[in-house]
């Protein structure tokens, strides 16, 4: 089952899972560009709004479109297209977690959908700088994000490749950036 279909049948808990990993992937260069420009309480935020992210409450998504607000005016996206070298790629990131809450907040289709390209985007971001394929790679990961969620893989297998696969990623961001 392709992204698109899955888009159509997911349950709300399916569509949160798939947009938590997601997130999850691409968070790895989000926290130590915050975390190295001495940010603690913005590293706070953005770790809390994962976490939440992976234990969705359906019954007050009031607050998934708040923690979308707050994310509006944090740095990386205030200042945007300005930011140069690994904190460009966080903004992605933040962009990925942005579209993730939106899932749990509207429960649309195109919700689903629009996560699921930011996390390609930040994948697409990455690969031109590191030259790996990137996003090839992610594409792989939500077909088999899809694919578990379809058979009822449980949510702590999920989550556990989603950050292998994310700290994979980080790790070649890393030895990357740290060389140059």
């Amino acid at each position: 089952m392709n992204i698109d279909e899955f888009a159509v049948v997911a349950s709300r808990e399916q569509a949160a899972l798939f947009s938590a990993a997601c997130a999850e992937r691409s968070s790895g260069i989000l926290f130590w560009t915050v975390s190295s420009s001495g940010r603690p309480a913005d590293l706070d935020r953005y770790v809390r709004t994962l976490d939440m992210l992976w234990v969705p409450d359906f019954e007050d998504r009031s607050v998934y479109e708040s923690q979308r607000r707050e994310l509006e005016g944090m740095h990386e996206m205030v200042v945007g297209d300005e930011l140069t070298g690994p904190s460009a790629l966080a903004l992605y990131s933040v962009v990925t977690l942005h579209s993730a809450l939106k899932v749990i907040a509207t429960g649309s289709t195109d919700a689903i959908l629009e996560c699921s390209m930011a996390a390609r985007n930040a994948a697409f971001r990455a690969q031109r700088r590191l030259n790996v394929p990137l996003l090839v790679a992610e594409e792989r990961y939500q077909d088999d994000d899809v694919n578990d969620l379809v058979t009822g893989g449980g949510v702590d297998s999920l989550r556990v490749r989603a950050q292998q696969n994310g700290r994979d990623r980080f790790d070649l961001m890393y030895a990357a950036y740290s060389s140059s």
